[in-house]
């Protein structure tokens, strides 16, 4: 992890750490831009299903969007979902999921490297484990556990609230 000045949520309130940091985020125009990243296997899909589902404190599942590394499920016919997939190697802050997320109070942005694809966001969220928990999910998906630098670039960060959750 980088030296980034940032807060350590508890992980068994880490629902509520975030609505606030959300909340303090607010108020500019458009939806607060929530940052999940992390390493593979560090729980970045996981923690970013849960909110989808549940929501946050004062932010109920519906004000949420939630794209997941270039995949948002969309509401279709109010009881299914589509998934639609706009993958990018550019920086288009998102802009393929705009219809989608217009009126949404927060998008959730899940991905190893967010900085590659947005100018910024109000809240980073960096998820990370031990090597040994990482090691042991990968696994678990078929998958070879590598080191991967999940630290923004200089200057990306911004003013953006920068918060630290161990998920195991």
């Amino acid at each position: 992890m980088s030296a980034l000045p940032s807060s350590t949520l508890d992980p068994s309130r880490w629902r509520a750490g975030l609505a606030e940091a959300c909340r303090a985020a607010a108020g500019q125009s458009g939806p607060v831009i929530v940052c999940v990243a992390g390493p593979p296997g560090s729980g970045k899909t996981t923690l970013g299903r849960e909110i989808r589902k549940k929501g946050l404190p004062g932010y109920p599942a519906r004000a949420l969007a939630l794209i997941d590394d270039g995949v948002m499920s969309v509401p279709f016919l109010g009881l299914f979902a589509r998934r639609f997939e706009a993958r990018s190697a550019a920086r288009d802050n998102l802009a393929p999921f705009a219809r989608w997320t217009a009126g949404k109070a927060v998008v959730v942005y899940v991905a190893i490297r967010p900085w590659e694809r947005l100018d910024a966001c109000d809240v980073l969220l960096r998820v990370h484990c031990s090597d040994a928990e990482r090691a042991q999910r990968q696994a678990s998906r078929g998958k070879k556990s590598r080191p991967s630098s999940t630290a923004p670039p200089d200057g990306w960060v911004g003013s953006a609230r920068v918060l630290d959750l161990a998920t195991g």
